[in-house]
């Protein structure tokens, strides 16, 4: 089992989580022919719920349902705070999607969506009419993209006829109306090149290359949401048109819906919003992580960076992930390990507080990338960047629950937490 772990030293510190981007004001647009044409699509794919499958019983106060052409949505009557709704179109597609001559696209169409549409063609003009209903508008504060992932948000001030019609219009044109001018592609390109340049953080660069080193034959760090600069500078609007036409699809979105609302009249207002749109004959497939295995044996790397402002050593394990439908047996299970990591976590603050003491803190942790790539990893901190003799703080206590596993007493001051929490 050892050998099959990699293990990372990483001068620095370790950041292999995902990020998001979020984005700048809408600018003003012109008629243009919308991107989706009606020639390029055919009816929806109903995906099935995840509880359809699940031993775990539905919130009954929770609206589940489907339209015709496979779009999902979910509802939720909430009176409080009073006349307030919430909204959030997902889209199941993000930088994970993009082929070799699209990355970046994903985040770059989040900023077009706000930069024109069918129904609001010059964005100048929405912004100040939602402005004074008291809502932020703009890619920075309505959405984010991600690897897998792009979502929509907005919160309305109240339940106002018109404010609710100008709420669903929006969204609306968000799942199929941008316009993807060309004059405006290439004014936002300045933008996204900026928020590029302000984006490359040590952290980002870290996720780079450890993922690189971990993965050498995935897509995963070749996809990062932000792209690459001859995409941004030069991506004409044909791969734009090609992504929302193949991804912003019925069978890909969910709208959620939340609030002071009435359960009958907000179904009637999402069918009369989206259930006109068609799926595309060649819609765009399932994201593939390519080969996410990692470099057989035991390995060690080296990450270093200018930036880096302490040293971190991580023992990573990863392996394919195989996705089961939530039930009670898998919480059972994710509960057992949660357990087990909360109990070294403990150790490992107990370390850091000890006299002599040559850890700043350390952790144990799980977790799912992606629902394909399943990672587990044991992290600690070197006082003083002296990872030498921090090194074997790190293999003991990782031995010690492998051979000798946990204490009752430790097992039920962490159950004692979970309870109380």
């Amino acid at each position: 089992m050892i050998k099959s772990i990699p293990l990372i030293t990483t001068l620095g510190i370790t950041c292999v989580g995902g990020f998001v981007l979020a984005h700048k004001d809408a600018e003003k647009s012109t008629t243009l022919v919308a991107a989706k044409t009606d020639t390029l699509r055919s009816s929806g794919t109903a995906r099935a719920w995840a509880q359809s499958t699940s031993d775990i019983p539905v919130d009954e106060k929770v609206v589940y349902g489907t339209l015709e052409n496979g779009m999902r949505y979910i509802i939720q009557k909430n009176p409080r705070p009073k006349k307030r709704v919430s909204m959030r179109l997902h889209v199941d597609a993000g930088s994970l999607n993009e082929a070799d001559n699209q990355r970046g696209i994903a985040h770059f169409l989040e900023h077009m969506v706000f930069n024109g549409t069918k129904h609001y063609p010059d964005a100048t003009k929405l912004i100040p009419q939602m402005q004074r209903l008291g809502i932020a508008f703009g890619a920075h504060a309505n959405a984010y993209t991600s690897f897998d992932e792009t979502v929509y948000m907005l919160d309305l001030p109240n339940i106002d006829k018109s404010t609710l019609e100008l709420g669903f219009a929006v969204m609306g044109d968000f799942a199929d109306g941008a316009l993807l001018e060309n004059s405006e592609i290439d004014e936002e390109r300045g933008v996204i090149s900026s928020e590029k340049t302000s984006r490359d953080s040590v952290g980002l660069r870290m996720f780079e290359k450890q993922f690189s080193a971990l993965l050498p034959n995935s897509i995963i760090p070749k996809r990062l949401p932000i792209g690459t600069d001859e995409v941004i500078a030069k991506a004409p609007r044909e791969r734009f048109v090609d992504f929302y036409t193949r991804f912003y699809t019925p069978e890909k979105m969910t709208f959620v819906y939340v609030g002071d609302l009435d359960e009958a009249t907000a179904e009637q207002h999402i069918r009369d919003t989206f259930g006109s749109i068609k799926n595309p004959n060649n819609p765009g497939p399932k994201a593939n992580l390519g080969d996410i295995s990692s470099p057989k044996g035991f390995n060690v790397s080296v990450f270093t960076d200018k930036e880096l402002t302490s040293t971190e050593l991580t023992l990573i394990h990863t392996r394919p992930h195989s996705y089961k439908t939530d039930s009670k047996s898998k919480r059972l299970e994710s509960l057992k390990l949660n357990i087990a990591n909360a109990i070294i976590n403990r150790r490992f603050s107990r370390l850091a507080k000890e006299e002599g003491a040559v850890i700043t803190s350390g952790a144990a942790s799980h977790s799912v990338f992606m629902r394909d790539l399943e990672l587990g990893s044991f992290d600690i901190t070197a006082l003083n960047n002296d990872w030498k003799t921090a090194l074997p703080v790190l293999e003991n206590e990782f031995r010690r629950a492998l051979l000798f596993g946990f204490t009752q007493s430790e097992y039920k001051e962490v159950v004692a937490e979970i309870i109380h929490a």
